[in-house]
Parts: C-alpha cells; sequence; structure tokens
C-alpha cells in the first residue's frame, strides 16, 4: 500500500524488532516522509508518537481518522493545561478544577458550589471503570 495512503488511518503495528512489546497495539498514522527510512509518523493509542517504516504497519480498516486524531490532540492540550505539576497525568485535585472550569463555560451564571463541582467530577470519573482516581 501506498504510505502516503496510511496517513490518517487505524494501522496495527506488525516486524517490529526494536520495540518488540508494540507489535500488535494499533495506532493512528499521522504523517509519512518518504526522505526518512523510518517515515512514517503513527500515534499509538495512549499517546506515544513513534516512527516505524511503512513495511512495519497493517491496515486495521479504511476509516479516515483525521477528526479523531485532531480531536486527540485538542484533548492532550486541554488536559496538558490543567496538569499543574507536569506529572502527566491529571490527578483529582486537577480533575476538579477541570470540571469546575467546564461547569463555568456551560453556565457561567450557575452558584458551583465544591459539593456541586464534586458531585459531577465523581460521576464523570465513576464512568471510567477500571481507572486509577
Amino acid at each position: 500500500m501506498d504510505p502516503y495512503a496510511l496517513v490518517n488511518r487505524r494501522v496495527r503495528l506488525v516486524g517490529l524488532t526494536s520495540r518488540p512489546k508494540d507489535n500488535g497495539k494499533t495506532a493512528i498514522c499521522e504523517a509519512y516522509d518518504a526522505e526518512r527510512p523510518y517515515g512514517l509518523t503513527v500515534r499509538i493509542h495512549g499517546g506515544e508518537q513513534v516512527r516505524v517504516r511503512p513495511a512495519n504497519v497493517e491496515l486495521v480498516d479504511g476509516a479516515n481518522y483525521a477528526s479523531e486524531l485532531e480531536q486527540r490532540l485538542v484533548l492532550t492540550k486541554i488536559f496538558s493545561a490543567y496538569d499543574h505539576d507536569f506529572s502527566g497525568e491529571i490527578d483529582p485535585n486537577e480533575f476538579t478544577v477541570l470540571v469546575r472550569d467546564l461547569c463555568k463555560v456551560a453556565a457561567p451564571n450557575a452558584d458551583w458550589t465544591d459539593e456541586v463541582v464534586g458531585a459531577f467530577a465523581a460521576a464523570i470519573a465513576g464512568a471510567f471503570p477500571g481507572e486509577d482516581r
């Protein structure tokens, strides 16, 4: 398959010798640079960006994930802005600040008490079972 046709497509990583733990993982292809031997830039689900050879990917489906990729990049920027301790993760206090700001955007004239914001934060976090909170 033409490597340029892989951009914005979901692929599975295969045959990686320097990163065997990533074999079988799915990723979104972000770019292709024909001038580089490892010219395909992919973002593994979970956020890590790596460069691989086109031979090291298999097309998972034909859907175009450009909008999904753009949404993930926007979310990454938003979450980075709330990662005040630069840990790479949003801790419960940072998450509550994010939820409070979202509430203020949704209803700027409402009285967003700590109890209400805490309830919203707990409800959102509860929607992701098995995640560390």
